[in-house]
């Protein structure tokens, strides 16, 4: 039996505080995680940065990402990111209905540090100093989120993060359905089967009611 060393090529990033840009956003949808023996789920996001100034061996700029729970509550590790991204605290208002998709292009500094797997992990976000100048944007710009399905931004996902968003029970939806539904309507569903979405669905017009 011949074995050998499966681990490729990957590249850490350093460890430490780095100029970053934000260059991706992706809305993976709702998935069932475990914690402290108990299932739930939960609607995450992730983030992507590159890292203009440290490079890969390929020349390449390093890209880090970090997976955050999609909600502003107080406690958030999404909202104190962007607490310490934006230097204030969010309106009344902007815990309403704030477009994350507004970070995308934008520079801050994110704090890495490597955990006791070995691997490196975002675990900071913070503005960016003043009097740094936010260096050329080096990869494309990529946005998708499942709760606003565009085929074209789903294909421009890698392999694996499209494998993850079709496992989100949003994903599930549009393939069952046909679209994402909301609470009322998963709430029917679970009452009273898939049949009960046909009162949400608008019905055909009947030929007898044309004036003419």
């Amino acid at each position: 039996m011949i074995i050998k060393d499966t681990g490729g090529n990957f590249e850490n990033a350093p460890t430490g505080t780095h100029i970053a840009r934000c260059i991706g956003l992706t809305g993976i949808g709702t998935h069932e995680s475990e914690y402290q023996g108990q299932k739930r789920l939960r609607s995450q996001i992730v983030i992507m940065w590159e890292l203009p100034h440290e490079n890969r061996q390929d020349g390449q700029p390093f890209i880090v990402s970090q997976w955050y729970t999609r909600s502003l509550s107080e406690k958030a590790n999404l909202r104190q990111a962007l607490v310490n991204w934006r230097g204030r605290d969010f309106t009344s208002e902007e815990l309403q209905a704030f477009e994350l998709r507004n970070v995308l292009g934008k520079g801050c500094q994110v704090v890495l540090s490597e955990n006791e797997k070995g691997k490196v992990k975002v675990t900071g976000v913070a503005g960016m100093p003043k009097g740094v100048e936010l260096p050329e944007q080096r990869n494309d710009l990529k946005y998708f989120d499942v709760e606003e399905y565009d085929e074209g931004e789903f294909l421009a996902l890698s392999d694996k993060m499209r494998e993850i968003v079709a496992q989100s029970l949003e994903y599930q939806e549009l393939e069952t359905y046909g679209k994402v539904l909301d609470e009322t309507e998963r709430r029917e569903v679970a009452e009273h089967g898939p049949e009960a979405l046909t009162s949400f669905v608008d019905k055909p017009a009947d030929d007898s009611d044309i004036p003419f």
